[in-house]
C-alpha cells in the first residue's frame, strides 16, 4: 500500500509538501522525508501525535523512550512503528512536531491510498517555503552570525550582572541589616 500524505503548516499558508511513502515504512522514515523536503537539519528531536485535538491524541510516536510517561497516551518509538500501524483511512490526521521546544508543528493528512509499494519516501509536490527551523545552538559553535558571544548568549562563567565582582569598600552591610 502507498500513502500520499499532505504536509501543511498554520505558520505558512502557502507551504505544502506531498510525501509518497510505503505503508510499511516507519515513522522515522516519514520524519526524515519531511525534514529533507523542507531542507531542515536532521539533528533535532521530532515526534508525532496520532489522533486529533477534538478527540484527544491516541498515541505519541517518539525518537527515544521518554523519562516520564503519561499513562493516558500510548507511547511508540519511530524506528519500530510502521505507518500501517496507525493510518487506516484517507483523511487520517497526524501532527508532526518539528520544534519541540516551541511545540511548532506540521499538520499531516492522508490524501490517497493506493495499492503497490515504493522503496523510498519521496516528496512528490512542493509548494512555498517551509517555516524557518529554529536551532538549538551550542554556545561554543561559531555560526553565520559569529560566536555565542556575538549573539548575546552568556557563558557559564558569566553572571547576569557581569563578572567583575565587587569591592569590599563599596559594600554597605548596614543597608542589608546584616549583623556581625
Amino acid at each position: 500500500m502507498i500513502f500520499k500524505i499532505l504536509v501543511s503548516s498554520s505558520e505558512a499558508r502557502n507551504f505544502h509538501r506531498e510525501i509518497t511513502i510505503d505503508a510499511d515504512a516507519t515513522f522515522l522514515d516519514l520524519s526524515k522525508a519531511i525534514l529533507k523536503s523542507c531542507d531542515y537539519e536532521d539533528d533535532q528531536v521530532t515526534y508525532f501525535f496520532v489522533g486529533d485535538e477534538r478527540n484527544g491524541y491516541s498515541a505519541q510516536i517518539l525518537m527515544e523512550e521518554p523519562d516520564n510517561n503519561n499513562p493516558d497516551t500510548d507511547i511508540y518509538l519511530m524506528q519500530d512503528t510502521t505507518l500501517r500501524d496507525h493510518i487506516e483511512d484517507i483523511g487520517d490526521r497526524i501532527d508532526f512536531i518539528f520544534d519541540p521546544f516551541s511545540e511548532r508543528r506540521f499538520n499531516l493528512r492522508v490524501t490517497d491510498m493506493t495499492s503497490g509499494s515504493v522503496k523510498q519516501a519521496t516528496c512528490t509536490q512542493s509548494t512555498g517555503k517551509a517555516p524557518h527551523q529554529l536551532m538549538i545552538l551550542d554556545p561554543d559553535t561559531p555560526t553565520a552570525a559569529g560566536t555565542s558571544q556575538d549573539m548575546g548568549i552568556m557563558d557559564d562563567d558569566e553572571t547576569f550582572f557581569g563578572s567583575d565582582g565587587f569591592n569590599d569598600d563599596e559594600f554597605d552591610a548596614d543597608a542589608f541589616e546584616i549583623e556581625d
